[in-house]
């Protein structure tokens, strides 16, 4: 069965929060497509490996950075939608799952949660900014939960 949702995690250097997140994301029965882009590591994450054999497994030997990698997640992806989620932001797939329905039903292009502690939260240049910088993206950018936000850890696109 084709996922509709693939998630990409860029990580370096943090596999107790890799760790977690991956923990929450199989925590659930619904499947989500996993791939983590390791980013040239020096700390250890084969015993992480070990325990999510599910997720497709990316190791660089040079860190390009965290959009190279969320690109080289990307080329490997098979969902219609991605989620580029940071190695320390914890979500179930039933979440994940959650914000591609609301993002479907409200016919959206970008979706992003409200954190909570508001690490990661900026508010939405306008309208016709988005516009400018994103010229593929034709419908509204959405948020669950609260003001209009894109958030670096945690953004799905279609």
């Amino acid at each position: 069965m084709k996922e509709n949702v693939s998630v990409v995690i860029v990580h370096f250097n943090t596999p107790d929060s890799l760790k977690r997140s991956l923990a929450t994301l199989y925590s659930t029965s619904e499947h989500v497509e996993v791939i983590v882009v390791d980013n040239a590591s020096t700390k250890k994450i084969e015993s992480v490996k070990q325990m999510f054999p599910r997720a497709k497994w990316i190791e660089n030997e040079l860190n390009f950075g965290f959009s190279f990698a969320n690109n080289q997640g990307f080329l490997h992806s098979h969902g219609r939608w991605l989620l580029f989620l940071n190695a320390d932001v914890e979500m179930s797939s039933k979440q994940v799952y959650d914000m591609f329905r609301f993002a479907e039903q409200e016919g959206l292009d970008a979706l992003s949660p409200t954190p909570v502690d508001g690490r990661y939260q900026k508010n939405v240049p306008t309208f016709q900014s988005i516009l400018q910088e994103f010229s593929s993206v034709h419908r509204v950018i959405g948020s669950i939960g609260g003001e209009m936000t894109l958030t670096g850890g945690c953004l799905m696109i279609n």
